[in-house]
């Protein structure tokens, strides 16, 4: 079952309490290289559309860039055919900092909040390469904020270097782009529906038993409703007229034998 505050989280307070003294580096990362020693407060959110798997990219030990980026690719599409499950997609990122705090570190960013809820509660406590998966709901809405511009605008140059306390994140390769991302378009979202697409669904079949009312009025209309079933299955316009004759005639053949 779903929460109530998943269907509409902006009429409730998704945080866990109330403070002026926010950090900022958790408002816009989610994560802060002080950690529970950070002097300000980490406004944790109950529910959110992104999602954080602190850590969760191990650095290989590959020596060749090429083994390296087979690696990042071969990490990339198996984590992404797991969480496409769930719901659309609007961002992966997998990040190159190696500050301690966003070492290896994974944000996904779902459409919907329901699809982070059922991503969230599958995925916590599982294990993923001999380790158990951390996940956590972020403050993020958008990455706006949170991407160092000048590792991704100038040539992944960046004063700072990959301690930079901004996301430098890695660069989609053309082996995710044209394998990764557009297979896995076709994918039917197995556990996680819209509630959109429920809320339609659910509407659809209220027309159609509405439908079925209207037609099953009494026994003679049973009859039409299956002679109209028959007649718009792959059938041709002088099928259905045939069809509609025979109909016609069991009618009037009943209201002579009632008169008589």
């Amino acid at each position: 079952m779903v929460n109530n505050h998943i269907k509409n989280p902006t009429k409730f307070n998704i945080y866990e309490n109330d403070d002026d003294n926010l950090c900022p580096f958790y408002h816009k990362i989610g994560a802060c290289r002080h950690g529970e020693r950070c002097t300000k407060t980490h406004n944790k959110p109950i529910i959110s559309k992104c999602l954080l798997f602190p850590h969760m990219f191990f650095y290989s030990s590959y020596k060749s860039e090429l083994d390296k980026k087979r690696h990042y690719e071969f990490f990339y599409d198996q984590v992404y055919k797991v969480l496409i499950q769930y719901g659309h997609i609007e961002y992966l990122y997998i990040l190159n900092n190696l500050g301690d705090h966003l070492f290896g570190n994974v944000y996904v960013l779902y459409e919907h909040y329901d699809s982070a809820y059922y991503a969230y509660e599958s995925l916590k406590n599982r294990y993923f390469a001999g380790k158990i998966l951390k996940i956590e709901y972020t403050p993020l809405l958008s990455f706006d904020d949170s991407i160092c511009k000048k590792y991704q605008h100038q040539y992944q140059r960046c004063k700072h270097g990959d301690y930079c306390n901004f996301m430098h994140i890695k660069k989609l390769t053309n082996h995710i782009k044209r394998t990764t991302l557009r297979e896995n378009k076709k994918i039917k979202y197995k556990i996680y529906q819209s509630l959109d697409y429920i809320s339609d669904f659910k509407k659809k079949q209220k027309k159609k038993e509405n439908l079925k009312k209207t037609v099953k009025k009494d026994d003679d209309d049973n009859d039409l409703l299956n002679n109209i079933s028959y007649m718009f299955i792959n059938k041709s316009n002088i099928d259905r007229k045939k069809v509609i004759q025979k109909w016609n005639i069991s009618k009037m053949l009943k209201k002579e034998i009632n008169i008589d």
